[in-house]
């Protein structure tokens, strides 16, 4: 097999929508790498899961480079499940983490195979998200909690809907989103939402499974038990609306991925010109040198010099230099000079990532206390990476600036490295979801830095 070398014979689809050919395993992967999606990667015989998205793709040689959140437990030669949700359909596979000598945290070989793993065998309704259909729920309307969301997926037998906001029933307040508040099993005693063409719905139902998705989460339910009318309108209304799991054409986006590796890499190479500059600016350095080391000459001496001076070398003085072809440009600086913005509050913390930074020969740095100042500055300079405080307060949001940085035209490529205290599963991916090139969490080790330096510069 030309991807994964010879030995590994070729996977069979269990499900039309298993993904197998070449083409299309990288293809799907490319647009994982394009868009907002946390993967879950679990580690066969160690406990715990960790979030990572792709940093880049080589077909030839059959390798995938993962960027993973904060510090995980993977070490090379470890098998690994990576699960992810395409257009709601939910996919996994599994990989080998091979030797890594790239600047990314992760290198695995490619999968064979990315299965389909879909739980429901019965048809379902997907809500376009403009369709905003609103989900109310309660578990009870004096003592218990209250749930808005909005659906996004509808079968006969129950619902998912992306919860917004957690309220306690009786006092209003707003409650922190907590995927523990509605746990597997939670009974609601109340779910209201109303169907297009079939009528207001009061209903009961009870939890199924929850989880963390971005800022808000996912809520799947099933419904309890129903009238003949209620049930006879849910079927027909999911008959009607209900169509085949259709992910994107995976060829498509294999054609944009050749496109992409086919662009010439800006590489910079020394022209003749470069080293005509490096040569004359080593000439004057050396020039000026032996000057500076000669003893001063009197004014006698210089005098008696310039009497004795020959008539023809005064005549040769005056007489027109022939013009140049083209003026030899001015010795300049080669060696880069790298610009790094800090956004943090922490006064031992600044003094810590500027100590590390000039022991790594990066003098420069600029440092403000909030994320609007931040902005400002850099529509005015361009840095070479900004470290921000993930928890710091103010008018703008950490989360703010970073989406901002993403999106404006000149700074979005600019490398960003969060500094943050230590998440709970649902906080970290929220932080993933944003994609920041690097995270550092408290309390900050000097290796950590170095490390994170070290592989956004490249070096």
């Amino acid at each position: 097999m030309k991807l994964f070398g010879l030995g590994k014979s070729k996977a069979t689809k269990k499900s039309p929508l298993d993904v197998v050919s070449d083409e299309n395993l990288t293809g799907c992967l490319f647009y994982l790498q394009f868009n907002s999606k946390s993967l879950s990667i679990s580690v066969s015989g160690k406990k715990g899961d960790y979030n990572c998205r792709i940093a880049d793709i080589d077909e030839k040689k059959g390798v995938v480079f993962l960027t993973v959140l904060g510090r995980a437990n993977i070490a090379n030669g470890d098998k690994i499940k990576i699960q992810f949700d395409i257009t709601q359909i939910i996919y996994n596979f599994t990989s080998t983490v091979k030797k890594n000598d790239s600047e990314y945290d992760l290198c695995i070989e490619y999968p064979t195979i990315i299965s389909h793993f879909e739980r429901r065998k019965n048809p379902r309704v997907v809500f376009r998200k403009n369709e905003n259909l609103e989900m109310k729920l309660v578990t009870d309307l004096f003592s218990g909690n209250g749930v808005l969301g909005f659906l996004t997926n509808m079968g006969a037998g129950g619902f998912a809907c992306s919860v917004q906001k957690i309220v306690e029933a009786s006092t209003g307040k707003v409650l922190p989103m907590n995927p523990i508040l509605l746990k597997p099993s939670t009974s609601f005693a109340i779910a209201q939402f109303e169907l297009a063409g079939s009528g207001k719905f009061e209903l009961s139902a009870t939890s199924v499974h929850v989880a963390q998705l971005g800022y808000n989460m996912a809520l799947g339910c099933k419904f309890g038990k129903l009238s003949f009318g209620q049930t006879s309108a849910i079927e027909k209304f999911v008959t009607k609306r209900s169509f085949e799991p259709s992910p994107p054409q995976y060829d498509a986006f294999y054609k944009k991925y050749l496109e992409e590796k086919a662009k010439p890499k800006e590489v910079e190479t020394e022209t003749e010109e470069d080293q005509s500059i490096v040569s004359e600016g080593a000439q004057m350095k050396s020039d000026a040198k032996t000057k500076a080391n000669e003893p001063p000459k009197s004014a006698k001496a210089v005098k008696a010099t310039t009497a004795t001076k020959p008539p023809e070398a005064k005549e040769s003085a005056e007489q027109p230099k022939p013009p140049k072809a083209t003026p030899k440009p001015q010795p300049v600086n080669l060696m880069p000079t790298k610009l790094a913005l800090i956004v943090l509050s922490n006064g031992l913390e600044i003094q810590k990532i500027k100590r590390i930074l000039l022991e790594q020969n990066i003098s420069n740095s600029v440092h403000v206390s909030n994320c609007e100042d931040a902005l400002k500055l850099m529509s005015s300079k361009q840095f070479d990476f900004v470290f921000v405080d993930y928890n710091i307060q103010g008018k703008v949001s950490a989360p703010q600036l970073i989406t901002v940085l993403h999106k404006h035209p000149k700074l979005k490529g600019t490398p960003i490295i969060v500094i943050s205290d230590d998440l709970d599963v649902p906080g970290k991916i929220q932080l993933v979801s944003l994609k920041p090139t690097r995270v550092c969490f408290r309390p900050l080790k000097d290796a950590n830095i170095v490390d994170t330096i070290t592989k956004i510069m490249g070096e």
